[in-house]
């Protein structure tokens, strides 16, 4: 487990029995993806779900920040399977910027996970994590 990234995830936006965050330190626009049980996907282009309660409230489109984040929770998250996508939506400076970004998944019950993913290009789209509550 990576404690000084869980630590920064649970300073950023709200909590809930589920919570994904995002964090990164280049200057870019990467995009959290959350496919919940529904189907219903989670993301800057639909930031509360329809079926849930789950609600995209952290969306950084600069990659300004130290670290930038974006963070997606649910205060009762529904049973079922969850799957988390990053995907590489736009360079914010002249030179596209390739980095490293980690994901924590913070669950009521369980011990704090974190992946950690490479972007090296814009519209790269990488699989973070799945499972099941």
């Amino acid at each position: 487990m990576d404690t000084a990234s869980v630590e920064q995830a649970q300073e950023i936006g709200n909590d809930g029995a589920l919570k994904i965050t995002l964090l990164w330190v280049f200057k870019a626009d990467i995009d959290l993806h959350v496919i919940e049980p529904s189907g219903e996907e989670i993301s800057f282009t639909n930031t509360t779900s329809s079926t849930s309660d789950g609600f995209l409230d952290v969306d950084n489109i600069t990659g300004e920040g130290n670290p930038a984040a974006e963070n997606i929770f649910w205060e009762n998250p529904p049973e079922g399977t969850y799957v988390v996508s990053l995907h590489y939506y736009a360079k914010k400076t002249f030179f596209a910027r390739r980095g490293d970004c980690t994901v924590v998944v913070l669950r009521e019950g369980h011990d704090p996970e974190t992946r950690h993913v490479r972007m090296k290009k814009v519209d790269q789209t990488e699989h973070v994590i799945t499972f099941t509550l």
